[in-house]
């Protein structure tokens, strides 16, 4: 391609500037944010796939699949860091229904969500009211 590989970096950064200016969060679900942003390096690594098929020397060739190594680390730091942020969401839940549980002296400790799954009806109106008083709690400390 013969393209410096600063050029393509640079180009790079104004494309995911728009990216970034092309979300409206009002407008869009983190769902939604994520599948654009994904379909837009798959986009990216399917158009380097065709230049490499398409590619004569070597020094191409090694060129456009560091790029095509670039998008996929990229996909799969993504993936890292919304797992990461789930597993982190779940645990202040725990902690929220913990919390609750002490101020109103239930008896209850919970240390994962696992130990939620099989219980009575009654457990799950009491765990429902729990976390009717988390959510309600939550909504008083961030207003």
């Amino acid at each position: 391609m013969k393209v410096d590989r600063n050029t393509i970096n640079n180009d790079l950064k104004i494309l995911y500037r728009e990216a970034l200016t092309d979300y409206s969060p009002e407008d869009m679900s983190l769902d939604d944010i994520l599948q654009k942003q994904l379909l837009r390096l798959e986009t990216q690594r399917d158009r380097l796939g065709l230049y490499l098929s398409n590619a004569k020397d070597i020094n191409t060739k090694v060129s456009i699949e560091r790029l095509i190594s670039d998008i996929d680390f990229k996909l799969i730091g993504a993936i890292e860091k919304i797992t990461h942020n789930e597993g982190r969401f779940w645990d202040e839940i725990l902690k929220g229904v913990n919390k609750v549980s002490e101020i109103n002296k239930l008896g209850l400790r919970f240390t994962s969500l696992f130990e939620l799954q099989k219980i009575s009806i009654d457990s799950r109106k009491s765990l429902n009211k729990l976390r009717e008083e988390v959510l309600k709690e939550k909504k008083g400390n961030s207003g």
